[in-house]
């Protein structure tokens, strides 16, 4: 029997503001990004959440932070759910994205980059990904917990889980700031929609 995953987007931090693609960027949550995660957290107190587990990365260590007061639950930073490394488009405006990807694939309206210099690609990050979910599962039994993370790299946790290739991932209906989705054998379930907030 697989566990039960909740898998958070961190909320709206600094760059998605200002539409600037952050990779490994620290960058701060917005006053509207700690809303979502406000608004996260009063529908995961409902849920037996039993550990929130995070990204190093700031703006997922401070949404994970909210919901962790609001559950009285443990967190711990967990440096595979790091986002995807962008190579050199971190830091670039996201409209500038086709000078320097090979590939640009839009699926379902989210557009993809593809062959960047020194970016982590989809395959290593969906070997990641299964790499984490694997570990999960080993040290945590059936617990469940929360995973706060990004964009990318939960495009592929999600495809690891249901153990898809990570073409197959890029199709899942992408996590938007502050959305969350819950992973179980029958299917996933958005338990959110925070993302409708963002600007």
């Amino acid at each position: 029997m697989k566990p039960t995953f909740y898998l958070m987007r961190h909320g709206q931090d600094e760059d998605n503001e200002r539409h600037i693609l952050n990779g490994h960027r620290n960058t701060h949550l917005t006053s509207l990004g700690k809303k979502q995660a406000e608004e996260a957290a009063a529908l995961l107190k409902t849920e037996k959440i039993s550990l929130i587990l995070s990204s190093p990365l700031q703006r997922a260590v401070e949404t994970a932070t909210v919901i962790a007061q609001k559950l009285g639950v443990e967190i711990q930073r967990v440096n595979g759910l790091i986002e995807r490394d962008y190579g050199v488009l971190t830091g670039v405006p996201s409209k500038d994205k086709e000078k320097y990807a090979k590939e640009i694939r839009i699926v379902h309206g989210s557009n993809y980059f593809l062959g960047v210099e020194d970016a982590e690609e989809f395959p290593v990050v969906h070997s990641r990904a299964r790499h984490v979910l694997q570990e999960l599962k080993e040290t945590l039994a059936l617990n469940t917990c929360l995973l706060v993370s990004h964009g990318d790299f939960l495009q592929m946790v999600r495809a690891a889980y249901y153990e898809k290739s990570w073409e197959e991932g890029l199709a899942f209906p992408y996590l938007r700031n502050g959305e969350v989705v819950t992973l179980a054998e029958n299917g996933e379930t958005f338990l959110s929609e925070g993302g409708n907030l963002q600007s």
